[in-house]
């Protein structure tokens, strides 16, 4: 039985795994520095500022502009998606259980759900009716 105190050490395999893509045949695969880069450089913090709806469609246009043979859009959106997290975005994703996503759509929504429309603020000098314009779109965009 292990002692209370092993339970509290960190394990290398436990960072983020909160994220499954299956197993793959990584025999044929390499990812370029750069393509990582192109993730991180629009990278999202959870700030309020931050438009979520938009940040997933960057990571998913980054991806879809090349191809990877035997690996689909979704599961490289699973695996470079911890690489366009900081901060916030990304204890929030560390915090998850392991196995937690396993598809593109499941994390895609829970991101959402976090990031996009509680986030919602009248700015400063905006219109009643521009904010609720914003929020309906907000609620139009969301993933159902």
């Amino acid at each position: 039985m292990a002692a209370l105190r092993d339970h509290n050490r960190p394990n290398h395999n436990d960072a983020c795994n909160s994220i499954s893509f299956g197993t793959l045949d990584t025999n044929n695969f390499e990812m370029h520095p750069t393509q990582v880069g192109l993730i991180e450089k629009d990278s999202f913090s959870g700030s309020i500022e931050e438009d979520a709806h938009a940040h997933l469609r960057k990571l998913k246009n980054t991806v879809a502009m090349k191809k990877w043979n035997g690996f689909s859009e979704d599961t490289l959106r699973l695996m470079l998606f911890p690489f366009s997290l900081t901060s916030k975005a990304d204890r929030w994703l560390n915090v998850h259980p392991p196995n937690t996503f396993t598809t593109w759509d499941a994390l895609a929504k829970a991101f959402l759900a976090k990031y996009q429309i509680h986030t919602l603020q009248q700015e400063d000098g905006e219109y009643l009716g521009e904010a609720w314009d914003r929020y309906k779109y907000l609620i139009a965009s969301y993933p159902h």
